[in-house]
């Protein structure tokens, strides 16, 4: 019955919070103080369209408003590293760095380190 398959999933589509309800939760609402709305904005809605997109493909994430929250609080907290504005950190942060490309970033900032 691959119908009764398909049911659980518009009913999770369903419960999935629209942006503004999310950018009301604490610890966006904390971040707003450090960001621009439209970029919170933007990384709620990616992280609603990420749990969305796996609910598509058969699975049942949790599409609770606090996780969907808490993973948009993650993406911002990716920003802050430096990832948003090409800082070193950020690339790093964002490409992650194998061993040998490890010694390059700590002698070049050597500087800031030591």
């Amino acid at each position: 019955m691959p119908h009764n398959h398909v049911q659980p999933n518009i009913d999770l589509l369903k419960k999935l919070p629209q942006v503004e309800e999310v950018l009301k939760r604490p610890q966006l609402v904390e971040l707003a103080a450090r960001f621009p709305r439209e970029k919170l904005a933007q990384s709620v809605r990616e992280a609603v369209d990420a749990v969305r997109q796996r609910i598509l493909a058969g699975e049942e994430p949790d599409e609770s408003i606090d996780a969907i929250a808490a993973r948009a609080a993650q993406q911002m907290a990716g920003h802050a590293l430096g990832a948003d504005h090409g800082h070193l950190l950020g690339v790093c942060a964002e490409h992650g760095v194998d061993g040998g490309s490890l010694a390059g970033i700590v002698h070049v900032g050597a500087g800031a380190v030591g």
